[in-house]
């Protein structure tokens, strides 16, 4: 059976290229990193469209989750229209870009609400992320 994506299925077959590609493998943890990392559980929510409420269910499922007794902490990736602390009513001074200064840490972005729940901001405006340099 064939459908919309039977040809993009076909070009990324190892075998329709004949080269597989090469994986490296990941580092291997320290044992502290190991235990640190071992209870920690990621969930992403995406869509190829904007306005359809990712937000929403980001900060009402982080909501949730903590009042079930986790620790969470919300990633606002939306670069150009990062609107998680209006949502979770706080405002934060430091962005997700601020990270790419090298006096900024981890610390300085996450910004933490009266109820618990942790964030980092996406910050507003993609236009700032033209002025940053990788080197």
């Amino acid at each position: 059976m064939t459908d919309q994506a039977t040809r993009l299925r076909q070009m990324v077959e190892p075998a329709h290229t004949g080269v597989v590609p090469a994986v490296p493998a990941p580092a291997p943890l320290a044992p502290a990193q190991t235990e640190a990392w071992s209870n920690v559980r990621v969930v992403a929510v995406t869509s190829g469209k904007g306005g359809v409420g990712k937000t929403n269910i980001a900060v009402n499922l982080a909501i949730a989750i903590k009042r079930i007794g986790y620790r969470v902490l919300v990633i606002d990736a939306d670069l150009g229209m990062a609107n998680v602390d209006v949502l979770l009513g706080t405002a934060s001074r430091r962005h997700l870009l601020d990270l790419l200064q090298p006096e900024v840490t981890l610390d300085d972005v996450i910004v933490e609400t009266p109820q618990g729940i942790q964030y980092i901001s996406g910050g507003s405006g993609i236009e700032k992320a033209m002025h940053y340099d990788h080197a």
